[in-house]
């Protein structure tokens, strides 16, 4: 199960999550000036990509989450 807590947001592009920086570091190693929120400063944008580890041809998937809203 994957777990993290984070803000829905988007980049117009695709669907992400603001994050702090250590839970974007649980998935994501490359360079975070890339990543960086455009809506929630001091956060990082995760895609559902960094979540998974699958390759072109492994587009498929099916995803299972939980949610809960927090204070």
């Amino acid at each position: 199960m994957i777990e993290f807590e984070g803000i829905i947001s988007g980049d117009h592009e695709c669907f992400c999550w603001d994050v702090d920086e250590a839970t974007l570091r649980r998935f994501y190693e490359d360079n975070l000036k890339h990543r960086t929120s455009c809506f929630n400063e001091g956060l990082y944008r995760l895609y559902p990509d960094d979540l998974f580890a699958i390759s072109i041809e492994d587009r498929k998937i099916k995803v299972k989450m939980e949610y809960e809203l927090i204070e």
